[in-house]
């Protein structure tokens, strides 16, 4: 034996004449070491394979969060513009079924159809024809109509919210009649 083996043939020597064995070849020894090794060397393979995977999947599940956290944010940021755009200016409420959005045909303000109705209460013995938009004070010269454009907007939102889509009832065109009726202005809804 070479120098290096001697002090393995030695101890395996030692080994067997201590477990009662007699003599043990290094080819039997070989023979019940090594597909037990080839086991532990598999197994140990397949268990880095797992922790491998494993760390892979907590980099990608971390970078997916962050990924989450910044489009939850983006859509928090949108969300939050698209309702100021979809609120009536002079009360601040969404529009909706209770707030249907109208829009002045002179200066191109929506509002809702709340807020329109107290314009023209408001304004209806107090000041001189005509009435102003509460927006930027432009004259209204003609009955407001209802923005369909933002009603099939509100729609949308609802649709995508998971809220049930209520429309409004249309109001008749006569509500603005005693208010336009003298000045020859037609009310009409789009």
């Amino acid at each position: 034996m070479s120098q290096e083996k001697a002090p393995v043939g030695h101890k395996l020597e030692e080994n067997s004449a201590f477990l009662g064995e007699g003599a043990v070849s290094q080819e039997s020894v070989k023979s019940h070491v090594a597909p037990d090794n080839h086991k532990e060397v598999r197994s140990k393979a397949r268990a880095l394979r797992t922790i491998q995977q494993n760390l892979w999947l907590n980099e990608e599940n971390k970078r997916l969060a962050e990924e989450l956290e910044s489009k939850d944010t983006i859509l928090g940021l949108l969300q939050s513009q698209l309702n100021r755009e979809l609120e009536c200016p002079k009360c601040d409420e969404l529009f909706g079924l209770t707030h249907v959005p109208y829009m002045f045909i002179g200066c191109g303000h929506t509002i809702c159809m709340m807020c329109v109705y107290a314009v023209f209460e408001v304004e209806d013995g107090a000041l001189p024809h005509p009435y102003e938009c509460p927006t930027c004070a432009d004259p209204i010269l003609a009955a407001p109509r209802r923005d369909t454009r933002t009603e099939l907007l509100v729609c949308w939102l609802q649709l995508a919210q998971g809220e049930p889509i209520e429309t409004p009832e249309r109001i008749p065109s006569s509500v603005f009649d005693g208010y336009f009726a003298e000045s020859g202005y037609i009310s009409e809804e789009v």
